[in-house]
């Protein structure tokens, strides 16, 4: 019996001990989730506008428990190693003791910190069928098929407005051919296998300027968008029908049905479409427009490419 009562007080310290141990990293866990959450909301306003991105990132980090008061220091956008801009969410929560007091401890500090940052898409599904002319370098042979590719954030360009090459004026043929498949695409986005950039696989051009197909995919689209035509508006909902991804796409190589190279991505936001079938669009830089796989922290040569948040740490 006097083993057992010694036993036993030891058996209910350490009881005690892994209960206020429990809690101590259930708090980590809900903070460390929290964070996560706010630096990749955070992360999508990167880089054109880290003062969103630092209260989209407090408000998220709020949403899911975290009190204001704890977040220290308050998130804030910087420039990693790599030259990337990234937001960094830390909160820092004082977790009382139940047990421990008997000890004279009273409360542990709890902290959780995220990183997140931007990373240009590598592959993706979900973009229209027609290509934006983006050479990886210029070359004077491909003549007016290869303008090479200096597309900056803001830029306005038309899109199939002339021809790229010997009965090809950039519409491509994404899993199937014939312009009902190519009018649905347009409306929807191509919803096949994901391709990666710098592969021809599954990116064949479609020959045939296929104005109304064109027409009226777009116009479909744009029936369905909240905005009239323009330039998008300031506070703009990313997710409306009038953001598009687009391939940028080497033609230099296109003659009538033939396999081209993907370059990259681009966001874009649809301004007009002419009843020729001229597209006006302008680059953006808009983040999880072409719902892709983040793998290059550089655009594609030197275009505004499309990106998706991705957490460093």
């Amino acid at each position: 019996m006097v083993v057992l009562t010694i036993a036993m007080v030891s058996l209910l310290g350490a009881s005690a001990f892994c209960t206020d141990v429990g809690v101590i990293f259930y708090n980590w866990e809900l903070l460390q989730k929290a964070v996560d959450a706010a630096a990749l909301a955070g992360a999508h306003y990167l880089p054109v506008d880290p003062g969103q991105a630092v209260t989209s990132a407090t408000n998220y980090a709020e949403l899911n428990g975290v009190a204001s008061t704890e977040l220290i220091p308050a998130p804030q956008v910087s420039q990693n190693a790599n030259g990337m801009s990234v937001i960094t969410v830390s909160a820092t929560r004082q977790v009382p003791y139940f047990f421990g007091r008997v000890v004279n401890l009273t409360s542990a500090t709890v902290r959780a910190q995220a990183e997140a940052g931007v990373e240009y898409v590598s592959a993706a599904s979900d973009f229209i069928p027609i290509g934006l002319s983006c050479s990886p370098t210029p070359d004077a042979a491909c003549g007016t098929n290869d303008p090479g590719c200096t597309y900056p954030d803001g830029t306005t360009v038309t899109l199939k407005e002339g021809s790229v090459g010997p009965g090809n004026w950039s519409p491509l043929s994404l899993s199937s051919t014939g312009g009902a498949v190519y009018r649905t695409q347009l409306d929807y986005g191509y919803q096949g296998p994901a391709i990666t950039v710098g592969s021809a696989l599954n990116l064949t051009t479609q020959p045939g300027n296929l104005v109304g197909p064109t027409v009226q995919g777009i116009d479909d689209r744009l029936s369905r968008s909240a905005y009239g035509d323009g330039p998008p508006p300031s506070g703009f909902n990313p997710t409306d029908s009038r953001m598009v991804c687009v391939p940028l796409v080497d033609f230099c190589t296109a003659q009538g049905r033939s396999q081209v190279t993907l370059t990259g991505f681009a966001a874009m936001w649809i301004e007009s479409v002419s009843g020729g079938g001229d597209i006006q669009a302008e680059f953006l830089q808009q983040v999880d427009a072409c719902s892709g796989t983040p793998g290059s922290t550089t655009p594609p040569i030197g275009a505004s490419g499309a990106s998706a948040p991705i957490l460093l740490e």
